[in-house]
Parts: structure tokens; sequence; C-alpha cells
């Protein structure tokens, strides 16, 4: 069998006499030896069958790439990505992209609703409604002031993480305890800069901490090494770190290749077509400003002192030649026998706004938010085309949520009944929780409303009919509008209440009713129905 494949091999490839004697001697070994000669030479010399590794284009090895894995290339060019992503974001029309990201992932706040079950031989339905109300309460109390400063509320953190989530690719958030007699839990939640998480000089040189994260020995995340102030402060300057335990550090990223340690924004697909953009448009509102500037240069006479528009001069220039302003421009006289030449720069013509168009489209798919939403310009399209940008925009939307409510908003609802029980502000046996956290800290956060409708009354009605089809819930279309329905019901109750005592009947008249017609009933909301 061995010699076979000996021969095989030895026709298709050039064999030297070491190879033959290693063949003759380790029939194996020798066949791989001319099997991995033969792939080398067919390397160098043959076309390469991926097209998108060919070397002969005109491109050749001018390609650059990197080879270098991704933390090795974070350690390289992270801090000059983030520094240019920075400066699109503040200095550039692209900055309202991403703030209208934000908008939509975090709006006005996504709602949480405690979701406690009965669980056999743990918790009846009663304890379970009621302990549910109490988590709720508590983050009615805890929610406003949950910063570290305890001026901020948790939605205003969320935004300011879902914003370096943007921009930065990442963010940091340190839960720490910091009590004050108005909070009903020292939990506190601060939203750090991620540049300050990084490695400290001392540790450079240790392979467990890397890009400020430091692993144990299986690779788990152990810790962040995060600077007490900010790298390029230039009053609060210190160059010491707190280690804070991996259990405390909220890090939100979505990685874009495995084994990525440290955010990458998806600003960079497209950081060059952005500041492209910027600059030709700043170079077209300077040539339109140079093109608008108009000067007159008159040749006097002779005897220049009896010239009469020598007389009308108003100014001298350095030169000792007169002048004369006019509005908007200046007029210069000359010295008999001067000559004149005019630039005249060139003003782009109709290619300006198309390119400008293909350049913002390209960033915009690049970031993944509709070239719409983008630049805000909804004209020429179509209704379909409108509903398509809108599903894409929903789409994009719900991932960016639901990375916020796996990696940042229900590890802060954890920590919160976590400290709520301890504390004592939720009535559950410490003993109890422990034996089975899961069960108290289960939730769900309502997103806010999707505003966009197309139809409203379509969908109104589609909702309606889905509903008593029995394929979705009264819940889940009231949570498609960023309601709950604890909080629907009741607010429904107090409206009805209200009503009733101003004497105003909730009426709905029947489409088919006449002057002579019975009276119809009051409207009967199935939501209240529910808990009557």
């Amino acid at each position: 069998m061995a010699m076979t494949e000996v021969k095989r091999v030895s026709r298709s490839a050039p064999v030297s006499l070491l190879d033959r004697a290693i063949l003759a001697v380790f029939p194996d070994w020798g066949a791989r030896r001319i099997a991995s000669r033969r792939r080398l030479e067919a390397a160098e010399t043959a076309f390469a069958r991926i097209e998108a590794a060919e070397r002969t284009d005109t491109r050749a090895d001018k390609w650059l790439i990197s080879r270098l894995s991704p933390d090795s290339q974070a350690e390289l060019d992270l801090q000059t990505a983030r520094d240019r992503a920075r400066d699109i974001y503040q200095n550039d029309a692209l900055g309202g992209a991403i703030d209208s990201k934000v908008n939509h992932t975090i709006g006005t706040g996504l709602t949480p609703q405690a979701r406690v079950r009965e669980t056999p031989g743990l918790l009846s339905a009663t304890e379970a409604e009621g302990i549910c109300q109490q988590i709720e309460r508590l983050y009615e109390r805890w929610e406003p002031q949950a910063s570290r400063s305890g001026r901020q509320s948790l939605w205003l953190c969320s935004r300011i993480a879902a914003r370096h989530n943007e921009f930065d690719g990442e963010s940091f958030t340190i839960l720490s305890d910091r009590g004050t007699a108005d909070k009903p839990i020292p939990l506190a939640v601060q939203v750090i800069d991620p540049e300050r998480v990084e490695t400290p000089p001392e540790r450079s040189g240790d392979p467990l901490v890397r890009l400020g994260i430091e692993y144990d020995a299986d690779g788990v995340i152990v810790a962040y090494h995060v600077r007490r102030s900010h790298p390029g402060d230039t009053k609060a300057v210190s160059q010491k770190y707190d280690r804070i335990p991996a259990a405390r550090v909220l890090h939100v990223f979505e990685p874009l290749v495995a084994e990525q340690s440290r955010g990458l924004m998806t600003l960079c697909r497209a950081m060059n077509r952005a500041k492209d953009a910027k600059d030709y448009d700043e170079a077209t509102i300077l040539a339109a400003q140079v093109e608008a500037c108009f000067a007159a240069f008159i040749a006097p006479s002779q005897i220049s002192g009896f010239d009469s528009a020598y007389g009308s001069s108003n100014g001298t220039a350095s030169s000792g030649r007169r002048m004369e302003d006019i509005v908007p421009g200046t007029i210069r006289h000359l010295d008999p026998g001067e000559q004149v030449s005019f630039a005249t720069p060139q003003r782009p013509g109709s290619g300006f706004t198309p390119f400008m168009e293909w350049n913002y489209r390209r960033v915009a798919a690049a970031i993944n938010w509709p070239y719409e939403m983008v630049v805000k310009n909804w004209n020429g399209l179509s209704f379909a085309a409108g509903r398509l940008v809108l599903a894409d925009a929903k789409r994009s939307t719900q991932v960016s949520q639901r990375i916020m409510r796996e990696q940042w908003l229900s590890r802060v609802w954890a920590r919160m009944v976590e400290e709520g029980v301890i504390v004592g502000e939720i009535d559950i046996d410490p003993r109890l929780y422990i034996q089975a956290p899961w069960e108290f800290t289960r939730h769900v956060w309502i997103a806010p409303a999707w505003e966009y409708a197309l139809n409203p009354g379509e969908e109104v009605d589609a909702d309606i009919a889905e509903i008593e089809g029995g394929l979705a819930t009264v819940e889940d279309k009231l949570g498609k509008r960023g309601h709950d329905l604890e909080d629907f019901i009741a607010r429904r109750q107090r409206e009805k209440r209200l009503f009733e005592a101003a004497g105003i009947e909730t009426t709905k008249p029947s489409p088919n009713a006449t002057p002579d017609s019975t009276p119809t009933q009051p409207i009967q909301d199935p939501a209240v129905e529910v808990t009557t």
C-alpha cells in the first residue's frame, strides 16, 4: 500500500536524492515531503485559484493587509481608530446618525417588568406576585438616582453606554456600592470612558494582561485595569490604576471576529469615506468663498496725484499704494504699466451632489443604518422602498436593543434585586434566594414603541385580528407600543373611574346605528375585564 502511494507521488513531482533516500527508509514521511514540496512550488508559480488572492493583477502586493490577531491589531491601531471615530462624531454631521441610532435603541428608556413565577416547592402564585410588585417598586425608587453621583438616572446612563457602543465600539460600566440616606439600596452605576481601560506599565510584560483585561490561566476574564484619570486629562493627572473584579464590570461590545477582546467601531469600515465627504464639502464651500471675492484694479494716469480715482481712496497698503474699500471687496490702485492676472477657482460641477450621495450611501451601508436615516432625506422614496427602509432600521434597532438587554440592562437588574434582598427591601429569605437566584431575577425589558407606521389603521386592524385569532396576546401588542400590561390596566381603570365620576359616557356608536336605534352599551376594555 505504501509503495503504491510512493510511485504515484514520485511520478507527479520532482524527487531529489534526499527525498529518494527518505522515501526508501520512511515511505510515509517521504511521500508527505514530496507532496508538501509540490504544493509550495504550485503556490509560487501558478495563478491563484481564489481570485481575491491573485498576485498578478495591477495591485499585486500593494494591497496591504494585516495577519495580526485581533488583539495584536487592536494594540497597534485601536487608539488611532478611536480618535478618528470621535473626531467624525464630534465634528461632522455623521455624528447625528450615531445619535439617531441611540435614540432608536434606547429612546425614552426601556421599561422593566418583573416576571417571578410560581415555582412548586419554592413560591406560590400569591408570593410570586407580591415579590414582583416589591421589585418593581424598588426599581421606581432607585432608577432616578442610579449613577455614582446620584444625579443621573439609569436611563441616562444607558444612553451614554449606547453612544459609546456606537462610536467607540464598546462601553465599560462599573457597578459599585455608594449608599446615601435617600437611596433604597447602595448600588451605583458608573459609565467610564473606554480609554481609561488599559494595561498598567508594570504589567506590560504579563501575558495574562492584555488591553487592560486580566485573564486567568484558562483564559477566563478575572479583572479589568482602570486608570484613575483619563489619559488625556490635563488637570487630574494620575498614573495609578484600580484593579476591578470582572463581576463588577459591564463590558458591552459585539465581536466582529472570534477571540476579540476589545470592541471595534463599525464606523471604521467607512472612516476614510466619511472624512473624504467632510473634506470635499469644506473644499466646495472654500471654493465658493474664493470665487465670490472681487477686486478692481485701477491704472492711474501719468500724473497720479491728479487722478480722480486716486483722490477718492481712503486707505493705504503696506507698499504705500492707495486703496479704496468696496463692500464686499477692495479697489487697488496700480502704478502705470503694471499688468494684472486673475485667479479663477473652479467650483465643482454637476457631479458634486451624486458623488456625495453615493459616498454617504456607502457610509450608511458600513454603519448598518439606512441612508435615509443618516441624511434625514426621504425624497424620491416609493411606498415599497419606504417599507424596506423602515424594516431594515427596525431590525438593526432590535439587534442593538438585545445587546444592551443581555450585556447591560439585565445584569444591572440582577444586581439590583440581589442588593434589594440583602438590605431587606424585597421580602425574600436570603437563604432561599441563594438556592435559586434565577427564579427571582426573571424579568423582561419592554422597548420603546416603534413610532413609524406607513399604514397605522391597517397595522392596528392586523394586531386586533391576531389577538382574536389566538396568534398573539394583548401583552405582546402592548409591548410593541412600549406599554407595560399591568401599568396599562391600572391606567385604564383610573381613566374609566374619572370618566364615570364626570358623567361622561365612554360609548362607541355602531356603524349602522340610526337616531332611533337602541343606545349602544358602554365600551368594555378587554384589559379591564381581565382584572374585574
